[in-house]
């Protein structure tokens, strides 16, 4: 079984909540809450949205984070900037890719976004 992805909130609620009670409470919560129309509050109110099976492959199995918008974004960007280099090492054109990674950064400028590593 592989882990399950979930995102940072889910995983800073099921921190808190085992800091509050074990696993297997946990997920006795979660079924109750399924069974019973209740839902869980404040921070932790996102597990109310993640399935029961998938709380507890978390649990168990394990998980790990979605990357974030931005964290897509620089890996793109190296991407292109890599293929560039890749095609230009062995004599050829990469200014396709140039011209990519180029566009990345321009759109950026103009939406006003600074993500490390790729403009900042």
């Amino acid at each position: 079984m592989e882990k399950v992805t979930v995102s940072k909130e889910v995983a800073e609620a099921i921190g808190f909540q085992l800091s509050r009670r074990s696993k297997s409470d946990l997920l006795d919560a979660k079924a109750k809450h399924i069974n019973c129309g209740g839902y869980f509050l404040n921070s932790s109110a996102v597990l109310n949205d993640v399935s029961l099976e998938t709380l507890a492959k978390a649990l168990y199995i394990g998980y790990e984070l979605e990357k974030s918008p931005e964290v897509m974004v620089r890996e793109y960007y190296e991407g292109l900037i890599a293929s560039e280099e890749a095609l230009e090492s062995i004599g050829n054109s990469g200014a396709q890719f140039r011209q990519g990674w180029q566009s990345v950064r321009e759109t950026l400028h103009i939406l006003g976004i600074k993500i490390e590593g790729v403009n900042a």
